[in-house]
């Protein structure tokens, strides 16, 4: 009955391919190496526990549909099922890291003398690739990493004034200061131009085990597919984070993620600057269509040049507009692509000659952005 769940599925660009074998599922991740599938085995009817990868130890459910399995539910996530031949964006793989006695004392001093605080910027003291020496601090666990096209930050202030998006647990929208332990993923953020950009940004670092217990690190980085040509890169700064300040965000229940919040202002330890060659991964940057999102951002002009006023309260955000047939079409799409990439509980009421449009309990994200950008209509409440 085993093959009933296999296929290829695919979640946010992450693509799984599952096959059954010997009593279990194995599912492969293109670009992952062969021997590092994720092994899930059958728990009763539709139950399987991940045995390895990123959501180890999670359960997974398969969810029905008349011609079969739609896809499985992990968490609040849904892996839904794709064409067997939908295309895929393969996972990466670090370079290797080769240490011999001199690197490795020269890498040991300089960390030594960061954790001192007796650096400020890195570059002098490096005389390595930037990659490998990040492959080395990563190795020690002592200190975290945050990139910025900025390389002048001198205090970082636990204020998140931009969106993640499709995030269904909110670990990603809370106000914080965001770093990770993986200064290679670090680094992209670093080197793609923000203000360039249009669209969205994909990228993240998932682990993955063999039988023996041995792991290894995939990488995946993508932007909106018609700006690949242009390159769209620039320099910016790795900065170097005391670990002790930040707490560890789950990625659901007790599943720890890769990401990580300090909510108190402070200082780096040290900083690096990256150039888009400094960069690794620069030629495996993927693409992808980022239409729908485009149109989400043209309607929030629209819908932001019509506002009349809007209100800050407690547990709701409300942007009031006029109640003219245009814009009552442009929210409904408004709304209908908002839902999909930013889940949250919306709601549209008439008031006379008005529309009300309510953000009910916005995250802390959002209601920063929301701020930002109703700002000269803003009343509180």
């Amino acid at each position: 009955m085993l093959h009933h769940y296999t296929g290829r599925f695919e979640a946010f660009g992450f693509t799984f391919d599952i096959t059954a074998g010997d009593g279990e599922l194995l599912a492969a991740v293109p670009g992952v190496p062969a021997g590092y599938e994720i092994v899930l085995t059958p728990l009763e009817e539709r139950l399987f526990r991940m045995e390895s990868g990123p959501f180890r130890g999670a359960v997974l459910e398969a969810m029905l549909a008349e011609d079969g399995v739609s896809g499985f539910q992990v968490g609040p996530f849904f892996i839904s099922r794709t064409a067997d031949d939908a295309p895929s964006t393969p996972r990466l793989l670090a370079p290797p890291l080769h240490l011999d006695a001199a690197k490795e004392a020269a890498f040991a001093a300089l960390l030594a003398d960061i954790l001192a605080g007796e650096i400020d910027w890195i570059d002098d003291r490096l005389h390595y690739p930037k990659h490998e020496f990040i492959q080395y601090v990563m190795a020690q666990d002592v200190v975290l990493f945050h990139s910025s096209n900025r390389d002048d930050i001198e205090v970082f202030e636990p204020v998140r004034k931009s969106v993640e998006l499709r995030d269904e647990t909110g670990r990603g929208n809370q106000q914080g200061i965001y770093a990770t332990h993986d200064g290679l993923w670090s680094m992209f953020f670093g080197v793609v131009n923000r203000g360039q950009l249009q669209g969205s940004i994909r990228n993240g670092v998932s682990h993955f085990q063999n039988r023996a217990g041995d792991e290894l690190a995939a990488y995946n980085f993508s932007i909106n597919q018609h700006q690949l040509a242009e390159r769209p890169y620039c320099d910016g700064a790795l900065y170097f984070l005391p670990r002790d300040r930040f707490t560890r965000l789950m990625l659901f229940g007790d599943l720890p993620s890769n990401e990580w919040v300090c909510r108190e202002q402070l200082r780096p330890l040290a900083r690096l600057h990256l150039t888009p060659n400094d960069f690794p991964f620069l030629d495996q940057i993927a693409g992808h269509d980022d239409g729908p999102l485009l149109r989400l951002n043209e309607l929030s002009r629209l819908v932001r040049s019509a506002a009349i006023s809007a209100k800050d309260a407690d547990d709701h955000f409300v942007v009031v507009l006029p109640a003219d047939a245009e814009i009552a079409g442009q929210l409904e799409e408004y709304l209908a692509l908002l839902a999909e990439f930013m889940p949250g509980n919306y709601s549209l009421e008439a008031h006379d000659a008005q529309i009300h449009w309510t953000v009910h309990n916005p995250s802390p994200a959002q209601r920063q952005t929301l701020k930002d950008l109703y700002a000269p209509l803003l009343k509180f409440l």
